[in-house]
C-alpha cells in the first residue's frame, strides 16, 4: 500500500510539473511538443507494445490494436487517442492515462512492466498528453545512419582481434570489429538538426548463440568467430548489420600463396576470406571434381569409362572441356528441366495429362536452347490460349486464385514471401497488406480454366480497408489506370536496369552449385535477410543480364572458379567455417538423384535391357512411384521442394537400413558380382574396380588391406553375398549419399 502511495504522489508531483511547464511556456514564440508519428511510436516499438505478439497481432491484444511495428502511425494515434471515446488517454490527470498504469505495471496488464515513472519513456507520454494528445503531420525522415565503434575489452579477445580492432572504423554495414561493438543510430527530419535516437532502436539478433546484445548498452558481443547479423529497426526502417569477428588464426598457412584468380568470383570470395584470417582449402584432385560437378550439371555420377577417359587426359584446360560438354548434354537438359519443375512446384491437374505434357515440353524446350530467361519470364506471365497446347499457360493454372497467384510470382520471380503481408504489413521487410493485396489484384480478372484468359470482371477485397485492391506493383507504382497491369509488372519486373530478378535467378543458380545460396534461404530476399556477399550477387546478375539472360554461361562461371573447385575437408586452421565458401560444403543428395546415382553404379556392374524412367524425368510429384515415395520424395504440396533429400529424414534412413530400394537391387546383380570375380585375377582387383563405379576412386591402402582380409577366407556364396553386403554398406555412407 506504502509503495501504491508513494508512486501516486509521485506522478501526481511529475504531472503537476508537466503543467507548469506547460504554463510557461505557452508564453514563449516556440512550445516544445511531443511529436505521435516520430517519437511515440518508436518508443512502442522499443518495447515490444507493437509487435507481433503483442498489440501487432493481426487481431491485436486486449482490445488495443497497433499497426505492426508502427508502419500505420495514424491509425495507432487513432487506437490509443481516439478509439472507446479516448478512454486510453486521461486529458485531465494525465498521469491516471492507462497508457501510462499499464506498462509502469500500476494497473493489470497482460504484457509485462515496461518501464517506470522516472523513465524517459514515461516523460514522452505524460508530456504528448498534457500537450493534448493531438496529431500531427509527421516531419519526414530524410536521414537515417548507424554508426559500429568497436568497444576494446581487456577480459576478451586474442592478440589478433585487437590488432585488428584498430583497423575498424565508423561506418554502416559490414565492418572487422573487435569481440564487442556498440551500435549508435543518428536520425534527422525535415527541417531539423541531426539527432541521435540510439534510445528508441529497436534490436533484434538472427543467432543468439553467435551474438549477445546488451540493451542498457547498445553493445554486441561477438559470441563466435565469423560474420553475424543484428537488425536494427526505427520508424519505418529496417536495416541489417552485419558484424565480423576475425578468426584467431593468420590469414594463411606460412608459406602458401593466395591465389590470383581471374575469375571475379574467386577475388570477392577470398576478400572475405582475408578479412575474417580464414585460410582457404586446398583444390579438389581430378576424381573429385569430376563427380561433384557431374551430379551439379547433370545429376548423375561419372562411369569407369568417364573417370579414366578424364583421368588420362593431359590437356591444360580439360577442367573446362568437361563442363562444356556436360552443359551441351541431354543429362543437363533432364536434369536442369527436372529442378525448373521444383522450383515452379509443378505438378499435374485431375484429368488433364495433356496440359502437364505441353508445360513439360515447354520447360525442357527451354533448357535445350538457354531460352533467355527474361523471355522465359514473360511467357509465364502472359501466356493465354488453351493450356493443352500453349505450355506456359499452366504457369497461372497450377494456383487456384488470385492471392495464390500473387504468392507464387513473388516467390519465384521475385524471391520474397509476399504471403506474410495478407494479413498486416510484413514483419520483416518493407512490403504492405496493399502491396500484397494489390498484386493480388492484378490477377483477379483471370479465367484458370483450360483456356487461360483475362475477364472484363473480378476483384480482391483487401480485408483492412474491406474495400476492392487496385493493382500495385509492390513496393513501386500504383497501376490502376493500366489496361493490363500483368504487361506492365512484367515489363517492371525485367526491365534491365531493375536488379530483383536477375538476383533472384543467380542466387538459384549459385545454391545448386555451392549448396548455399549468397542470399540463404535462396527463395528468401529481405532487408533483414541480406546477402552474404552482396558485391559477387550485383556482379553476378550484371554479367547474367549482359549475356542476354542465359543461365549457362553462370553455371561455367561457378563451376570453373577455384571456389566451386575446393575441397570438402576445411582447413584445419579453421575447421568451423560453415558460410564462408573457404571449403566446398558437403551437401545431401536429393531423393530422385540418389536413385538414378544407385541404378547407375549398379548397372555397371550387371547391365540390364530393362527401360527405366530415370527418376529426374518424372517431373509430376503426383505421379505414383513406389520407390521413390518408399524413400522419401518430395509432394511439391508441402512445400518441401529442393529439401527433400536422402538424408532428411528417419523414415527415409530406416528404408536405406533395410527396405526393398536398396535390396532388391543389391539382390539382383548377384551374377554380376560373380561374372566380376570370374574375370579378375584377384580379390583385390575386384574391389578396386566395384568401388570405382561406386564412388569414382579406387580405394586407400587400409581400406584395402582391411576388406581383403576379410573376403579373402570366403569361397563361392559366401564371397558374393559379404560383397552385396559391402556394396550396401557403400551405397549407405556419407560419401556417396552425398556431393562433396
Amino acid at each position: 500500500m506504502t509503495r501504491f502511495i508513494l508512486a501516486s504522489l509521485t506522478r501526481v508531483l511529475l504531472v503537476t510539473l508537466l503543467q507548469m511547464q506547460s504554463l510557461v511556456t505557452e508564453s514563449f514564440a516556440e512550445i516544445p511538443t511531443v511529436d505521435f508519428a516520430t517519437q511515440i511510436v518508436p518508443m512502442l516499438t522499443k518495447f515490444g507494445c507493437n509487435a507481433g505478439a503483442c498489440h501487432g497481432a493481426a487481431a491485436g491484444r486486449g482490445k488495443l490494436h497497433l499497426s505492426l511495428f508502427g508502419s500505420a502511425p495514424k491509425e495507432d494515434f487513432d487506437s490509443i487517442a481516439i478509439a472507446f471515446q479516448g478512454r486510453r488517454v486521461n486529458l485531465a490527470s494525465a498521469g491516471q492515462s492507462l497508457v501510462l498504469l499499464k506498462p509502469t505495471g500500476e494497473m493489470e496488464h497482460g504484457g509485462n512492466d515496461l518501464f517506470d515513472d522516472q523513465s524517459e519513456a514515461y516523460r514522452l507520454l505524460s508530456t504528448w498528453i498534457l500537450e493534448g494528445a493531438q496529431w500531427k503531420t509527421p516531419k519526414a525522415l530524410t536521414r537515417f545512419q548507424i554508426e559500429l565503434m568497436p568497444v576494446a575489452d581487456k577480459a576478451q579477445g586474442s592478440k589478433a582481434d585487437k590488432r585488428q580492432g584498430s583497423k575498424a572504423d565508423k561506418r554502416q554495414g559490414s565492418t572487422v570489429v573487435l569481440p564487442s561493438v556498440q551500435l549508435r543510430a543518428l536520425a534527422e527530419f525535415e527541417g531539423s538538426k541531426q539527432e541521435d535516437v540510439t534510445r528508441w532502436l529497436s534490436v533484434t539478433v538472427e543467432d543468439p548463440q553467435s551474438i549477445e546484445w546488451n540493451e542498457s548498452n547498445h553493445q554486441a558481443k561477438l559470441l563466435r568467430y565469423g560474420r553475424h547479423t543484428l537488425v536494427a529497426r526505427y520508424l519505418d526502417r529496417v536495416i541489417p548489420i552485419q558484424v565480423t569477428r576475425p578468426f584467431p588464426t593468420l590469414g594463411q598457412v606460412p608459406g602458401k600463396s593466395v591465389s590470383k584468380s581471374n575469375n571475379y568470383i574467386d577475388q570477392e570470395i577470398e576478400k572475405t576470406l582475408e578479412e575474417l584470417r580464414l585460410t582457404p582449402a586446398d583444390s579438389s584432385n581430378d576424381e573429385q571434381f569430376l563427380r561433384r560437378v557431374s551430379l551439379d550439371l547433370v545429376g548423375r555420377i561419372p562411369s569407369s569409362e568417364e573417370r579414366s577417359d578424364f583421368l588420362l587426359d593431359q590437356r591444360v584446360n580439360k577442367r573446362e572441356i568437361l563442363v562444356d560438354r556436360l552443359l551441351s548434354s541431354d543429362g543437363f537438359v533432364d536434369y536442369w528441366t527436372w529442378k525448373e519443375s521444383k522450383w515452379l512446384q509443378l505438378h499435374s491437374l485431375p484429368n488433364e495429362a495433356p496440359a502437364l505434357e505441353a508445360y513439360q515440353i515447354f520447360l525442357r524446350q527451354s533448357i535445350s536452347v538457354d531460352l533467355p530467361r527474361d523471355q522465359f519470364a514473360r511467357q509465364l506471365l502472359l501466356a493465354r490460349g488453351d493450356s493443352h497446347q500453349i505450355g506456359p499457360a499452366n504457369f497461372s493454372r497450377l494456383v487456384t486464385d488470385p492471392r495464390g497467384h500473387a504468392e507464387q510470382v513473388g516467390r519465384y520471380f521475385m524471391g520474397i514471401k509476399i504471403q506474410c503481408a495478407n494479413c498486416h504489413n510484413h514483419p520483416f521487410d518493407r512490403w504492405t497488406q496493399e502491396d500484397y493485396h494489390g498484386l493480388a489484384s492484378m490477377f483477379a480478372r483471370l479465367d484458370r480454366g483450360r483456356v487461360v484468359q483475362d475477364l472484363n470482371r473480378g476483384l480482391v477485397t483487401n480485408p483492412k480497408t474491406k474495400e476492392p485492391a487496385f493493382p500495385k506493383i509492390p513496393g513501386d507504382a500504383d497501376l490502376t489506370e493500366s489496361k493490363n497491369p500483368i504487361a506492365d509488372f512484367a515489363d517492371w519486373l525485367l526491365h534491365r536496369k531493375n536488379p530483383i530478378y536477375p538476383q533472384v535467378v543467380v542466387n538459384r543458380l549459385w545454391y545448386s552449385m555451392m549448396g548455399k545460396g549468397l542470399v540463404e534461404p535462396f527463395d528468401d530476399f529481405r532487408n533483414t535477410n541480406p546477402p552474404s556477399h552482396p558485391k559477387l550477387l550485383e556482379r553476378l546478375a550484371e554479367e547474367f543480364v549482359e549475356g542476354e539472360y542465359r543461365i549457362k554461361p553462370i553455371l561455367r562461371k561457378i563451376a570453373l572458379s577455384q571456389t566451386y573447385g575446393r575441397r570438402s575437408q576445411p582447413q584445419k586452421e579453421n575447421p568451423f567455417d560453415s558460410s564462408h565458401y573457404s571449403h566446398t560444403f558437403v551437401r545431401s543428395l536429393p531423393i530422385e538423384v540418389y536413385a538414378d546415382a544407385v541404378f547407375d553404379a549398379l548397372n555397371e556392374i550387371k547391365p540390364t535391357d530393362s527401360p527405366r524412367q530415370r527418376a529426374t524425368q518424372l517431373l509430376d510429384s503426383r505421379a505414383s512411384n513406389d520407390e521413390l515415395d518408399a524413400i522419401g520424395r518430395c509432394n511439391r504440396g508441402n512445400g518441401c521442394g529442393e529439401n527433400a533429400t536422402i538424408a532428411g529424414q528417419l523414415s527415409t534412413k530406416l528404408h536405406l537400413l533395410n527396405g526393398p530400394f536398396l535390396n532388391r537391387q543389391i539382390a539382383g546383380i548377384g551374377q554380376g558380382i560373380q561374372d566380376q570375380f570370374d574375370k579378375a585375377q584377384t580379390d583385390q582387383e575386384v574391389l578396386e574396380k566395384l568401388m570405382i563405379m561406386i564412388l569414382c576412386r579406387k580405394p586407400h591402402d587400409r581400406e584395402m588391406s582391411g576388406w581383403v582380409s576379410q573376403l579373402t577366407p570366403l569361397d563361392g556364396a559366401e564371397k558374393n553375398q559379404w560383397t552385396q553386403d559391402w556394396l550396401w554398406s557403400l551405397l549407405c555412407s556419407d560419401e556417396f549419399l552425398t556431393n562433396h
